[in-house]
């Protein structure tokens, strides 16, 4: 994990990695990143209806896990870090912490992501 993630993450019970395999019967297959990202948000809704979150992070060295954990490339791709466990006391969190974890979320406007005819050009149908 980068420096970011190793501060708060350090204390989480269980760190994984997430693994994609990239190929199905020695052919590509275009959908593995996307099939990732299904299968832990689903992951995530299940976690969450019984108190466990999951965060997932970016911030990981790739080729240092596959070396480290001898995945074998290029048939596999490390895609993610992630820390899962029950949410902690913001005791138990480093200071710097604090305030984006106690502020209100900011969301982006539909808008801003849903387009139309053409890409960046919100459809004024569904708004």
């Amino acid at each position: 994990m980068d420096e970011w993630n190793q501060k708060w993450a350090i204390n989480a019970p269980v760190l994984g990695v997430v693994v994609a395999k990239k190929n199905i019967e020695n052919q590509l297959n275009p959908s593995y990143a996307y099939d990732c990202g299904a299968a832990m948000a689903t992951l995530a809704i299940q976690a969450a209806s019984q108190d466990i979150y999951i965060h997932q992070m970016g911030g990981i060295n790739a080729q240092k896990t596959m070396a480290t954990f001898e995945i074998p490339a290029p048939e596999y791709e490390v895609l993610c870090g992630v820390a899962i466990g029950r949410l902690g006391g913001l005791d138990h969190l480093d200071s710097y912490y604090h305030p984006m974890e106690t502020s209100s979320r900011q969301r982006h406007a539909i808008e801003s992501f849903v387009f139309g005819d053409k890409w960046g050009a919100p459809n004024e149908e569904l708004f």
